[in-house]
């Protein structure tokens, strides 16, 4: 799903949508009881996400061979501004490889089914999203 069609359908749902401009979150969704604080994030089933830390996310576009991930390139998101926010939601636009955390820094684990990860909801169903804010 497109950051387009995602707004659409927010604004025909009657919430309030708000661009964030030089943020390290997109929109800022509102209705009469609550604001959420919207991330958009473009992968593909190519993707890997790690969680480094509370404020450091890496991206890893690489291949899949046979059990193993095959690191093509990466990139580091600072989402220090989004943390800050109190109800946060990460939309990715196709379901990841992978969703890591890392507990410490020899400690992975895979938190690729769990919904919320420090009080951040994950999902890539705009359902999930719209019975979040509802």
């Amino acid at each position: 799903m497109k950051k387009k069609e995602i707004i659409n359908l927010l604004k025909s749902n009657s919430f309030s949508v708000k661009k964030k401009l030089l943020s390290s979150y997109d929109f800022e969704v509102s209705n009469s009881q609550n604001t959420y604080a919207l991330k958009i994030i473009n992968l593909t089933s190519n993707h890997q996400v790690t969680i480094n830390s509370q404020t450091i996310w890496q991206i890893k576009r690489g291949k899949i061979s046979g059990l193993k991930f095959q690191e093509i390139d990466s990139k580091l998101i600072n989402i220090k501004d989004f943390v800050n926010n109190e109800n946060k939601i990460v939309f990715f636009t196709e379901r990841p490889y992978k969703i890591l955390k890392h507990i410490n820094e020899s400690d992975i684990v895979d938190v690729s089914s769990q919904d919320v990860v420090n009080d951040i909801l994950l999902t890539t169903s705009i359902e999930k999203v719209l019975d979040y804010m509802n």
